[in-house]
């Protein structure tokens, strides 16, 4: 998957440990094979990535965050007729070193080529637009203009942002807050025709919840309609 230019913003999307593996569409039931990998034990295990204050906007109860994100793990539950257990992290960092570790079964979590190397990404459902944050009197007005020797650019370690910034700044340096977490164990799934038809059944289901409205009614739900956009 091609990473998204910064100022066109950012993609917010499902993933889940990759396969690499093409597996039949002619299975007589995607969501029976789906469901024996997303949610094995009858319950999909949701990775919901708490630092993202347009996805998570109620963090009033940490175990039970509210927003987009949320909801759209719900909608995933009820069309694999399962239930569902939210699974928050701190930052997307946290999220992605936990995929080989077997507390989540399906995450919530901006797309960019470093993460696919290892893990699978659906379509997306929805975009953030991102640029930069500059100070009073700095004589920049494109994204362009940034990448410039000796600025510095101050973001997230291990955020979907960063992971742009690193493969796309020529000349400004990268200043990374926040330590990055402990590397992950990364294993794949056995079963990779599995794994390859649960990417089917997730783009399928993300299809389904833009083209019926539900991701726009989440976005206006949560009150960010001009901050997040559906994907197309």
């Amino acid at each position: 998957m091609k990473g998204a230019n910064l100022a066109d913003g950012k993609t917010a999307e499902f993933y889940f440990r990759q396969a690499r593996a093409t597996a039949s569409t002619n299975t007589p039931s995607m969501l029976a094979a789906a469901k024996a990998v997303l949610a094995p034990r009858g319950t999909v295990r949701a990775a919901i990535n708490m630092s993202n204050i347009l996805l998570v906007t109620n963090r009033a109860d940490p175990a039970q965050p509210g927003g987009v994100a949320p909801d759209m793990a719900a909608a995933l539950a009820d069309a694999l007729g399962a239930k569902l257990q939210l699974v928050p992290y701190k930052n997307p960092g946290a999220l992605a070193d936990s995929a080989g570790a077997g507390e989540w079964d399906v995450g919530l979590i901006g797309a960019e080529p470093a993460r696919a190397a290892i893990i699978g990404f659906s379509a997306p459902y929805a975009e953030i637009e991102a640029t930069y944050l500059v100070r009073p009197g700095v004589p920049f007005h494109t994204a362009a203009q940034v990448d410039t020797e000796g600025v510095r650019v101050a973001s997230s370690r291990r955020s979907a942002y960063t992971l742009w910034l690193e493969d796309n700044l020529r000349a400004a340096q990268l200043v990374q807050t926040e330590e990055p977490g402990a590397e992950g164990s990364w294993d794949l799934f056995q079963d990779r025709e599995l794994e390859a038809l649960a990417v089917a059944f997730l783009d399928s289901f993300v299809a389904d919840a833009k083209s019926s409205g539900l991701v726009a009614n989440l976005l206006a739900k949560h009150g960010v309609e001009g901050k997040l956009s559906v994907a197309l």
